[in-house]
């Protein structure tokens, strides 16, 4: 459910990936995500995933990345670089759309 993602109680900033051009920025945030299985990684990072799990299921990964006061999404389907979409928007601007989301679906 999208009110559980991490982004809608804390700040997503990463100044780093924010700055990466959003093919370098949506491969980083996809082995964080999907660490391959024969990694080293010890966790996995969710912190920037916003797609609903459904998206995900499918192959379609969506991050939403802050850095001083911005926003951007980020999404593509799974390892096809080619296609790599970012979405600039006012910081807070994601959270507050599922929010107002939330509160019309609650009402019907």
């Amino acid at each position: 459910m999208l009110s559980r993602l991490h982004c809608m109680s804390h700040a997503v900033e990463d100044d780093n990936l924010f700055r990466l051009p959003v093919t370098e920025a949506y491969i980083e945030l996809c082995s964080r995500a999907f660490p391959a299985v024969d990694s080293d990684v010890e966790s996995i990072d969710f912190t920037h995933l916003v797609s609903a799990e459904s998206l995900s299921d499918d192959g379609y990964y969506v991050f939403l990345v802050e850095s001083a006061g911005q926003a951007k999404l980020i999404y593509g389907f799974k390892e096809d670089y080619d296609n790599i979409i970012e979405i600039l928007l006012s910081y807070g601007e994601f959270q507050g759309v599922v929010n107002t989301a939330l509160q019309k679906f609650t009402r019907l």
